[in-house]
């Protein structure tokens, strides 16, 4: 496989462990782990951050459109056929901020939030060993 993990029906190549995985010559496997784990830990960290961060913006982003939608008096000027295809152009603003509202609410929902929770429940098991 291209990422180098092995299905559980796979066999390691003789002459390896999955132990070898961890241990050098100094026998300092349990800090490597720890190494690991932590680093695992502040990558989960910075990615739902990246998430909290995306959801602001969509969120801020939505918002000002949607402003703008309100107060926009495009088509009162115009007549006929003019003035009605200006007038649909705050509506369409309006959808468009919507779904960057939405999108926020969603990326909060559905990442940030399942990763705050794995996140916490990592931390309470890191401090019950």
């Amino acid at each position: 496989m291209a990422s180098g993990v092995l299905h559980p029906q796979q066999r390691l190549p003789s002459g390896l462990n999955f132990k070898d995985a961890f241990w050098d010559d100094q026998n300092k496997g349990v800090d490597i782990i720890l190494s690991r784990l932590r680093k695992s830990k502040d990558t989960c960290e910075e990615i739902k951050k990246l998430y909290e961060l995306r959801a602001n913006i969509e969120q801020d982003y939505g918002e000002r459109l949607l402003k703008l939608a309100q107060a926009s008096r495009l088509g009162v000027f115009e007549e006929n056929s003019f003035a009605e295809t200006l007038s649909r152009i705050p509506a369409t603003l309006e959808i468009t901020a919507r779904a960057h509202i939405d999108l926020a609410q969603q990326l909060k929902d559905h990442l940030e939030a399942p990763l705050d929770g794995f996140l916490r429940d990592q931390r309470d098991m890191r401090k019950m060993v």
